[in-house]
């Protein structure tokens, strides 16, 4: 009975799957939901590394709580975008938000590689650039 359920139930998938349009089986992402992803990203890395250095420190707490508060609220607010717009499930969006982790962890290798003079220069590192443009009001998605 249940595999004659699941291949009844394939088939209707299928078929229904069949009847969506084309647009709405394969639209390619916006900008906006590509620099959404990718901020998702970058908020989660930063969500994570907070957590880790309170897990590690405890007397840190009231300091890295704010940091770890807007970094939670920035996962929320890429996240209900992308789902709003449906970009959440898109194999890109999966991407975006790797390279967004991913800039961060570059960004704090750097960071804790750097030797005097130069680093002043390391925020202006391309993946610190990226992961930073994030942070700003100003660049979030609508």
């Amino acid at each position: 009975m249940l595999k004659h359920w699941l291949r009844c139930s394939s088939v209707a998938g299928i078929v229904l799957a069949g009847l969506l349009p084309a647009t709405a089986r394969a639209q390619p992402l916006t900008d906006n939901q590509i620099y959404a992803a990718f901020c998702l990203g970058v908020s989660h890395q930063k969500y994570t590394n907070f957590q880790r250095a309170i897990a590690k420190d405890p007397t840190i707490k009231s300091f890295a709580q704010g940091a770890l508060d807007g970094a939670a609220r920035q996962m929320r607010r890429f996240d209900a975008y992308l789902t709003m717009t449906g970009a959440a499930s898109i194999s890109a969006a999966y991407l975006g938000q790797t390279q967004g982790e991913n800039a961060v962890i570059e960004c704090l290798a750097a960071v804790k590689a750097c030797k005097g003079q130069e680093c002043l220069d390391v925020q202006d590192s391309p993946s610190c650039a990226s992961a930073n443009r994030c942070d700003g009001p100003d660049q979030l998605p609508n």
